[in-house]
């Protein structure tokens, strides 16, 4: 299934990933009701097949279903784990390319919350933390709050530099924040406040 996404190929994808999922749910126990963190990822990966293809109610129908198990595998509603982080995180980035602002940050900043927790509280270093401050500061932008989406990047831009060696570290995904930063500084008149 994985492959075939890359290639665009959805329909292949999407027949591999339901079969998979079939396979699992009768390794796991059996049927519909089958829990186990494999059956969730799969159900991930659908999701994120219709995403791409922006088929948005498809998606966050596959994700919530992945959440929900997420959840029971791994000690119930209050369950703090990376990868129901990382699911919610997918939940609000459909709902982002929706431009349904408000629930992708809410999405969104219970993902950031999550992962502080699972890589060692607030003031934690992760690259998956930076990813998601990033996202929140992309909302921001598209709602025109670009004080805020600056924030977001600059705090997204000093924790990749700690995480990828310091601030003469060279890496893809400091370059990328740093453009990020710079665009927005530029487009908005935001220059003043910009630390680059």
């Amino acid at each position: 299934g994985i492959v075939y996404k890359a290639q665009g190929l959805y329909a292949e994808a999407l027949e591999h990933y339901e079969a998979s999922l079939v396979m699992e749910r009768v390794g796991h126990g059996g049927g519909d009701d089958a829990s186990h963190s494999s059956i969730a990822v799969t159900l991930c990966n659908i999701g994120s097949v219709y995403k791409a293809q922006g088929l948005y109610a498809e998606a966050v129908e596959q994700y919530e279903a992945s959440l929900v198990m997420e959840r029971v595998v791994h000690g119930g509603d209050d369950a703090t784990h990376s990868s129901i982080a990382v699911t919610l995180h997918s939940i609000g980035s459909v709902y982002k390319a929706q431009g349904l602002h408000a629930k992708a940050l809410e999405h969104y900043k219970a993902s950031l919350a999550m992962k502080r927790v699972v890589h060692g509280g607030n003031d934690a270093t992760h690259s998956s933390i930076a990813v998601t401050l990033h996202s929140i500061g992309s909302v921001y932008k598209a709602q025109g709050l670009h004080a805020k989406a600056l924030e977001q990047y600059e705090a997204s831009l000093a924790m990749e530099r700690v995480v990828h060696g310091g601030d003469d570290a060279t890496h893809p995904d400091i370059m990328t924040e740093v453009n990020t930063i710079r665009k927005l500084c530029k487009s908005t008149g935001l220059v003043s406040t910009c630390t680059l």
